[in-house]
């Protein structure tokens, strides 16, 4: 289901009257003035949203911090070589993917789509 159809109701059934209402009336009148069902998604084209890929998490103590915050140190990290980085969006888990070489730069590549009930 893409977001424009979890978001708009097909029908004036689903709308809801009164503040939380709005938002759903606002999204009907985008797509019923369109005439075309993917104007929400095109709307929303180019909204900026903020991709973070996660190597690894640790907890420190404010004197392993002092300890390892010095050149060539290493902190070792909670995830083991070859398992999957998080790749969240908006601070929200979506995806799981592998870390790939492109030229010079690092990438991800997507390995697992996550669906709510995995997150």
């Amino acid at each position: 289901m893409s977001a424009a159809e979890a978001v708009v109701p097909e029908d004036d059934s689903e709308m809801v009257d009164g503040a939380e209402g709005a938002p759903a009336a606002a999204a009907n009148d985008v797509v019923a003035a369109n005439d075309e069902p993917h104007s929400f998604e095109k709307l929303l084209a180019d909204v900026p949203f903020q991709v973070t890929v996660e190597l690894g998490r640790v907890r420190l103590s404010l004197r392993e911090i002092g300890q390892h915050l010095t050149p060539g140190a290493v902190i070792p990290l909670s995830k083991v070589t070859g398992e999957s980085l998080d790749i969240r969006i908006n601070d929200r888990l979506v995806a799981r993917g592998e870390a790939v070489a492109i030229g010079e730069r690092y990438g991800v590549r997507m390995v697992e789509i996550l669906d709510g009930v995995d997150r």
